[in-house]
């Protein structure tokens, strides 16, 4: 099978590596979209991952083979394959923090969605992976990060009537951006870009630049740029009583001044957000499914495998994109 290989941020290299064989409680999913999120360009950009590396996990595709101890899946089914997944026995997710728990990320597949097939392994299998009918493979790769901000909003008390402030516009800001909107808040979506401002207002936001927010007091702040700059204009147009989930991850070694002062006499909220949960994948799926969401309108470019280095480049400069697929 044919996978895109990283080397680096220009030396992704088109290489031909074995059929993962499965074990017994395993599938193998021939994969047909796979969506490039700002975890692939961070990992690109800062080479936080080593040389060889497959990255991808916005999976959807279809089970070409199943172990022979699989019972809840069949051969030929469309599935939503979640790269982690949690074990739901530890304190951690006792504590319905499901992200954290230890083994959540050592059940990744194998190799990464940046590949023509996928072996899933047998807690993805029988606690993450999803079945679709309904919807097509494009839209079923948008279940992974449209469940990683659902996760977020989880996180967050969220009353009718809150202004809602969501720093970045790019593809995860404009799904906070539809979130927001099914809990009948109003909804203000800050970036430097006017081609993505545009993109705001065409969905129902109100558009406004970063540069020139001044005065603002919103009810909740999402931060989808992961930049110290953007975490600094949440503190500063955050409301008393208000909260700020920390959504967008910042490049290495990233910090922020933060008066202690401001956030007890202000009584604010701070959440972390990171990755997604089971339950989140399938309330992002019913989302979709429904039509409550609509997703597709979100992909600007699709390419194939040997131009997944172009794709990661023209993801990380933001300019005249938002959602990226690739094509196996």
């Amino acid at each position: 099978m044919k996978a895109a290989v990283y080397y680096g941020l220009d030396d992704f290299r088109i290489e031909e590596r074995p059929l993962p064989r499965i074990g017994e409680y395993e599938v193998l999913v021939k994969v047909r979209a796979c969506g490039v999120c700002g975890t692939d360009v961070h990992k690109a950009v800062h080479h936080t991952v080593e040389d060889g590396t497959i990255l991808g996990h916005e999976v959807a595709g279809d089970i070409i083979e199943t172990g022979r101890e699989v019972t809840k899946f069949e051969t030929g089914e469309k599935v939503v394959v979640p790269h982690h997944t949690p074990c739901f026995a530890c304190s951690y997710c006792h504590h319905d923090h499901h992200t954290l728990c230890d083994q959540y990320t050592k059940t990744n597949i194998d190799p990464g969605g940046f590949s023509e097939v996928i072996r899933v392994p047998q807690p993805n299998v029988e606690r993450a992976m999803l079945s679709f009918d309904h919807i097509d493979y494009e839209d079923a790769a948008f279940v992974e990060p449209l469940a990683c901000c659902i996760h977020a909003w989880d996180r967050l008390v969220v009353f009718p009537g809150d202004t809602v402030l969501i720093v970045g516009a790019g593809p995860i800001g404009l799904l906070h951006l539809e979130l927001a909107k099914t809990r009948q808040t109003e909804v203000l979506v800050a970036d430097i870009k006017a081609s993505r401002l545009q993109q705001v207002e065409k969905r129902g936001g109100i558009p406004l630049q970063a540069r020139e927010i001044t005065g603002l007091e919103a009810d909740i702040v999402v931060v989808a740029a992961g930049t110290t700059n953007a975490y600094e204009l949440a503190l500063s147009s955050v409301k008393k009583g208000g909260q700020i989930s920390f959504f967008a991850e910042c490049p290495p070694d990233s910090q922020i001044a933060l008066d202690p002062n401001v956030v007890y006499s202000k009584e604010l909220t701070f959440t972390g957000s990171y990755s997604s949960t089971p339950r989140g994948h399938w309330k992002a799926l019913n989302l979709i499914e429904s039509g409550v969401l609509d997703v597709k309108q979100l992909i600007s470019h699709r390419f194939g495998l040997e131009d997944l280095g172009r794709a990661i480049k023209m993801a990380s400069r933001a300019e005249d994109c938002l959602k990226i697929m690739i094509k196996p």
